[in-house]
């Protein structure tokens, strides 16, 4: 998974203009965290009662990767 990820971050920078990647998750789900952190992405914040879903409020972990931190 992450030398998909990386691959796909890669084109996203060598085929548009975009300066920044970033990737919302659910702030209790460390996996997912993790996954964000192997593709280099690094740690911005939470966004507190970001979402609610089903009635229930859930905080937003947001990671994200500019275009001058890859290699």
């Amino acid at each position: 998974m992450p030398e998909a990820g990386r691959a796909l971050i890669r084109f996203v920078f060598e085929t548009t203009n975009a300066a920044r990647i970033y990737a919302p998750v659910f702030a209790p789900n460390s996996k997912s965290r993790r996954a964000a952190e192997k593709l280099g992405m690094q740690y911005e914040g939470t966004h507190r009662s970001a979402l609610e879903i089903r009635g229930e409020r859930w905080d937003e972990a947001v990671y994200s990767v500019l275009r001058d931190e890859i290699r």
